[in-house]
């Protein structure tokens, strides 16, 4: 595993790689407890409750807070900036409500997401690599736009990285539509 500059994203994800490998010495994988019922596969023994699952679900919950608490750190300039066109713009004063309506329509299609199953993947890690380059860049070379569009491509990273792909295409919409609250970049031409 190579290892980055910056000492949080590399906890980050050696816990994602810990909560996703399975010890053998677990009890219940060595034991012959589920010798009994032969129609069992690998993945009904996953799923089941045990104190390992748990841990891997608070391990990615914890990861997932993590990731949120970052990229509030790393945004909080981007977003400050957005806020204030908001407001003193008439035309995106709507960019209030699009994080809420993208809020309202994930809370109301929860049980259709909850049922997936969760598989992390490492792309998303590629993903999110990209929209912190793409945030450097932007606020390098003073383009609000591409600053704030990599927010939307972080976000999206982070649901492959932490849920899969398959989460990602259930829950596009709402994503997506976050494109909206951002402005879009003005052209000035001379002549």
């Amino acid at each position: 595993m190579a290892f980055s500059l910056f000492p949080a994203v590399n906890y980050l994800v050696w816990l994602s790689v810990r909560s996703r490998v399975r010890p053998l010495s677990q009890p219940d994988a060595v034991s012959g407890k589920y010798l009994d019922d032969p129609w069992r596969t690998a993945a009904d023994l996953t799923w089941e409750k045990s104190p390992s699952a748990e841990k891997t679900q608070t391990g990615s919950w914890f990861v997932a807070l993590s990731l949120s608490a970052l990229v509030l750190i790393m945004y909080t300039s981007v977003l400050s900036s957005l806020a204030k066109q908001w407001w003193n713009d008439p035309n995106y004063g709507h960019g209030f409500f699009v994080p809420v309506f993208a809020g309202c329509v994930l809370w109301s299609q929860r049980d259709r997401w909850r049922l997936l199953p969760f598989r992390p993947n490492n792309f998303g890690f590629a993903i999110m690599l990209f929209a912190i380059a793409l945030r450097v860049l932007g606020m390098l070379g003073a383009e609000l736009f591409i600053a704030r569009l990599s927010l939307v491509i972080l976000i999206s990273g982070i649901v492959v990285f932490l849920a899969g792909s398959q989460m990602l295409r259930s829950i596009a919409f709402p994503i997506g539509y976050l494109l909206f609250m951002i402005p879009l970049p003005t052209m000035c031409i001379t002549s």
